[in-house]
């Protein structure tokens, strides 16, 4: 159920839902553009494979700079 007073969210799978930036190989950062059906996608499977449970707790502990930072700032 819905928190009172509380809109759905707008948009599609498709739009984007956020921007890291790599440091490339090259040296020249680059965006690389994750959208909203692969970051759901991810943290499901992140879920599913660490067979998290509600009351579970889940440590961050990489750089907000990772990709692997979302999933953990996210699953919880």
């Amino acid at each position: 159920a819905r928190a009172e007073g509380l809109r759905p969210l707008a948009g599609g799978e498709d739009d984007l839902a956020y921007v890291i930036y790599t440091s490339g190989s090259t040296g020249r950062p680059k965006g690389a553009m994750v959208h909203r059906r692969g970051m759901v996608n991810h943290l499901l499977a992140k879920v599913e494979d660490l067979a998290m449970a509600e009351g579970d707790v889940l440590v961050h502990n990489a750089p907000v700079t990772f990709d692997i930072s979302v999933w953990q700032m996210l699953a919880a």
